[in-house]
């Protein structure tokens, strides 16, 4: 469906974008510390935008709000504030 699409193509965005290298070599702490801080990663900003370019950005919205609605706490807030970015076509 469109939300699992969705969040398939943010986690290839990570992988593509090498992410994966960046937050090894960072000591994978830098999303946490961002998170706290009532941010949100450039990583996770630029898979969704990764996302976006293959789906659409209402799609995108529909799928962090469904994926929202499990979480509480920072990580809802953070997923919300994503959304904020997308709409603004930030990502």
């Amino acid at each position: 469906d469109a939300t699992k699409e969705f969040i398939l193509l943010h986690e290839i965005g990570h992988i593509s974008l090498g992410h994966i290298q960046k937050i090894a070599q960072e000591g994978g702490i830098n999303r946490s510390v961002e998170t706290l801080k009532g941010r949100v990663s450039k990583f996770e900003i630029e898979a969704d935008a990764f996302a976006v370019k293959y789906t659409s950005r209402q799609q995108s919205v529909f799928a962090l709000y469904e994926v929202s609605r499990k979480l509480h706490g920072v990580a809802r807030k953070e997923v919300m504030e994503r959304i904020k970015i997308i709409g603004k076509g930030e990502a």
